[in-house]
């Protein structure tokens, strides 16, 4: 992955977490799949989107 994806992934990583502390669980969900489909693996991504996934009751 490139420095650039990289960086965008944390930046987008970041801004699911502002989202999802804001309560706007569906904009968070669509800003960390976009960032997933950077990095499928990174954990921070991971974990967010399964934090959103639980909060919307989506197992």
């Amino acid at each position: 992955m490139s420095g650039i994806s990289k960086k965008a992934v944390i930046e987008l990583s970041k801004k699911g977490s502002r989202l999802f502390r804001s309560g706007q669980l569906e904009a968070a969900e669509k800003v960390y799949l976009e960032a997933k489909a950077i990095d499928a693996d990174n954990p921070y991504v991971l974990s967010g989107l399964g934090d959103v996934y639980r909060k919307l009751n989506r197992f």
